[in-house]
């Protein structure tokens, strides 16, 4: 039987704090990307707090490939970051 957050009667903290933990770690990579493309003067490609649940998603799962090899390569995200703050899709 499924024991985990979904079911609205079994939430509780320990469902709850990850989440809250997501949207810090989002809302802090948001506020970096606003900052950067401020200082930069350029316009992201796309809103800054999408950006970041990207960057994060992104980062999340090369962190779990990379745990099991790590030759996987960085560049790929490295350039998509490139990609937004220039301003291009």
């Amino acid at each position: 039987m499924w024991r985990g957050c979904r079911r609205p009667r079994r939430r509780t903290a320990r469902c709850d704090q990850p989440a809250q933990r997501r949207r810090t770690v989002t809302d802090a990579l948001a506020d970096l990307i606003r900052v950067q493309a401020d200082e930069l003067g350029v316009t992201p490609a796309m809103p800054a707090e999408t950006a970041a649940l990207t960057l994060l998603s992104l980062g999340i799962g090369l962190g779990v490939q990379r745990a099991f090899g790590t030759t996987v390569p960085v560049q790929p995200v490295v350039d998509l970051l490139r990609s937004v703050m220039s301003g291009r899709p």
